[in-house]
């Protein structure tokens, strides 16, 4: 190792020495790593100079490496980032050390960093190059197989020649997959960058000839990326006949049995048959799947499953192949995955269409497995992107995969692995962080992936959080009307009663049951039906803090008041530390804006989205700095001391406070909203609600009337120069209403406990 530094220290001297001037040529180090000249030896300064122009070389080629990282594809990007981060601290160490050495002994201690870090530089740059060539030949060779695939699908190549190339684009994807693996595994490091052994593979490929022979542990996917391989045991494989995603043959059978047993659920029963019927006729856009497929295959499903139903089956499978060969063109992963796993589902239960697997391999399967190969954070994430994602996959697998076993179980390993942390996240309190909004978007996708499981294997190869503090934010974060307590992007919603069925299913939870099938009322959805324990009365909602979540709720008959907490600046979060929520009387007086347009300039950015209005603090139900937004990095904790109690504190939401609680109480009459506010120096604050109510002011009182009821609010312990006004919002709620900032401004406060009374 040692005699490895020293001729890196002469290499790097060698070509630094046209900065010198007056230097004579280097003929040899000492083994001790001393420099051994031919001639006179240059002053220290001359060769720190030598030194420090090497390491500029190596900061450039650095900088380099991180701008062709940041074109690689969005997991390989965060990979790179995450593995040459670390050179910035010992870069700094070798500027340091080149800076302070003054002796020969510091010059050369000095020099072993420079040389290090000039190996670990030149191979970042190195392996950038051939990561991006990497991705050039992963898009070339999807190109070949996605060109076989159609000229299979037109008649133009015989199926043993598809079959053929199919086998040597899953092995290329394997050496791919292998490539970027030994790549990423090399930057940051002082070692060598590893050539590329590709290129001859794929010349073989693209000419029809030569041997590509497979690179070992690894699984190809033709026109996709290739996933570690598994154990059998990650198979998934049906343990009964007949249908296996979401339901089984028994669940169907016992669900009709029990409808038609009972005059009442036997005209549901009716009802739903002739839903699937009235579906069949409707001509849908085959340009927007994901908007009606989902909802079509449940319909028709159910006829199909429960009635028999021909036409239903055809139409299934109709709609399924012709969207299955059309591919996902330009839908995005998201929407894909959602109709992937409609798809999936509609081939489980009329029991496979044989023609489309080649197609669902190379056009659907194949982009996502490389999302899964490259880590990429939506599918490994702690959100519902990945929850939605990974399901897709799985059900994938298991409707599709079933003649390829190895791929199956790999393909199964992989997205039962990379959704744990989007389990984790959400089953942690039950909630979401994302907001009501995305805890249903997932809803199916989570369902779909326990029920299917339970279906597929006798013992599960990896075992999935509970769902039980799921049903229970489902019924407790919710108003006495149904309404889901809103927050982030978020718009006006109820709950979905999907991952609570399959809770209540699998605990044999009668009370959750209860509440699952008044939900079924409002929304008829097959799947509470199949998902099916004898319900008792609704479990009622109760007070409860979801800490991961950020949101503390209070309960009590016809009445529901709610504080956020948690963390500003995750992912679909808004600037909202201490908004406060309240429900009365059958009516929502606060009210959340929700979600601003996606499609606004930098809307996800980390800067530019909280310029905008529906994202700030100023669109919130909170107490604030005037004018100004809650720090990005600003936490919140919140505690639910009693059943009619609850406190978040807000210091981190208010820089420079000493106190800064915001407590809620439920009264007999209504709620009381307290603010307990300690700072060093005067500040000005503005307590403020947003509602939809008619707002009518009288001295420091304000009313509010909506639906026909009155709420008023008057505040105690609110300085004589307080003023409280109301005015219209920049703009409406997601439903389109109209709002009004009822807003007191607390000028010059030093210490205040003000206290809002609602009743």
């Amino acid at each position: 190792m040692k005699r490895l530094i020293n001729c890196l220290i002469l290499t790097i001297f060698a070509f630094t020495s046209v900065f010198l001037t007056g230097m004579t040529s280097y003929a040899s180090l000492s083994v001790n790593g001393s420099f051994q000249v031919a001639g006179s030896l240059p002053t220290i300064s001359e060769q720190r100079a030598a030194l420090r122009a090497a390491y500029y070389v190596s900061l450039q080629e650095i900088s380099d490496a991180q701008a062709i990282g940041r074109t690689l594809p969005r997991g390989q990007s965060r990979a790179f980032a995450s593995a040459i981060s670390g050179t910035s601290v010992t870069m700094r160490a070798a500027a340091a050390a080149i800076s302070a050495a003054t002796t020969q002994a510091e010059v050369d201690a000095a020099a072993k960093l420079v040389a290090i870090e000039s190996v670990r530089s030149s191979t970042a740059k190195q392996a950038a190059i051939k990561l991006v060539r990497l991705q050039e030949i992963r898009l070339e060779h999807a190109s070949v197989v996605s060109k076989a695939l159609q000229d299979k699908l037109d008649g133009q190549i015989s199926s043993p020649a598809y079959t053929y190339l199919e086998e040597r684009a899953a092995a290329l994807s394997t050496l791919l997959s292998a490539g970027v693996s030994t790549q990423l595994q090399t930057v940051g490091k002082a070692v060598a960058s590893p050539s590329l052994t590709v290129e001859a593979p794929f010349a073989a490929l693209k000419s029809g000839t030569g041997s590509i022979t497979p690179a070992a542990g690894w699984v190809g996917f033709p026109g996709g990326c290739a996933l570690p391989a598994a154990q059998d045991t990650f198979r998934p494989q049906p343990l009964s006949p007949g249908p296996s995603i979401i339901t089984t043959s028994k669940m169907v059978q016992d669900t009709k049995a029990r409808m038609l047993a009972d005059p009442l659920q036997a005209k549901e029963h009716a009802y739903l048959l002739r839903s699937a019927i009235a579906e069949g006729i409707i001509v849908r856009d085959p340009a927007t799947p994901w908007i009606w497929f989902p909802t079509r295959v449940m319909r028709l499903g159910y006829g199909w499953l429960a009635g028999q139903d021909i036409l239903a089956r055809d139409k299934l499978a109709t709609d399924t192949r012709d969207i299955l060969l059309a591919g996902p063109g330009t839908m995005g992963s998201l929407r894909s995955a959602t109709v992937l796993t409609a798809a999936a589902t509609a081939a489980d239960w009329i029991g496979g269409v044989p023609a489309v697997n080649d197609s669902v391999l190379v056009k659907w399967i194949g982009a996502m497995s490389c999302m899964l190969a490259d880590h990429d954070n939506w599918v490994d994430g702690p959100t519902n992107l990945s929850a939605i994602h990974d399901s897709a996959m799985f059900l994938a697998a298991v409707a599709f995969l079933k003649d390829r076993p190895t791929q199956s179980a790999a393909l199964a390993k992989a997205t039962l692995t990379a959704v744990q942390p989007a389990l984790r996240s959400i089953t942690t309190d039950g909630g979401s962080f994302e907001g009501p909004g995305y805890w249903n978007y997932q809803s199916t996708a989570v369902s779909s992936l326990y029920s299917t499981m339970a279906n597929v294997y006798g013992t599960a190869p990896v075992s999935l959080p509970s769902l039980a503090n799921v049903s229970k934010y489902a019924i407790d974060a919710a108003t006495p009307t149904g309404q889901a307590i809103d927050f982030a992007d978020s718009f006006q919603q109820r709950m979905s009663p999907l991952m609570p069925a399959w809770d209540s299913y699998t605990r044999r939870d009668s009370a959750v049951a209860g509440w699952v099938i008044n939900e079924y009322q409002k929304a008829r959805d097959v799947r509470l039906l199949w998902w099916w324990t004898s319900p008792t009365t609704p479990r009622q909602p109760v007070s409860a803090r979801f800490s991961t979540t950020g949101l503390a709720v209070l309960q009590a008959p016809g009445k529901t008041a709610a504080l956020k907490g948690g963390t500003n600046g995750s992912l679909h979060s808004h600037l909202d530390l201490g908004t406060f929520s309240y429900h009365s009387k059958g009516v929502d007086w606060i009210i959340d804006p929700g979600a601003g347009s996606y499609s606004l300039p930098g809307y996800f950015s980390s800067t530019q989205r909280w310029t905008y209005w529906k994202t700030s603090t100023a669109s919130h139900s909170t107490i604030s700095d005037s004018g100004k937004n809650q720090p990005l990095t600003a936490t919140a904790a919140l505690a639910v001391p009693s059943p009619t109690g609850a406190v978040v504190d807000l210091r981190a939401a208010l820089p420079g406070t000493t106190k800064a609680l915001r407590s809620a109480a439920l009264t007999t009459a209504g709620v009381n909203l307290t603010d307990s506010i300690q700072t060093p120096q005067p500040r000005d604050l503005r307590w403020q609600i947003v509602t939809d109510a008619t707002v009518t002011i009288t001295g420091t009182q304000a009313t509010l009337n909506k639906s026909g009821q009155t709420l008023t609010i008057t505040f105690t312990g609110a300085p004589p120069t307080a003023q409280l006004t109301a005015a219209p919002a920049p703009e409406t709620s997601s439903t389109g209403a109209k709002l009004t900032l009822l807003t007191l401004t607390l000028p010059q406060i030093t210490t205040t406990t003000l206290t809002a009374t609602f009743k």
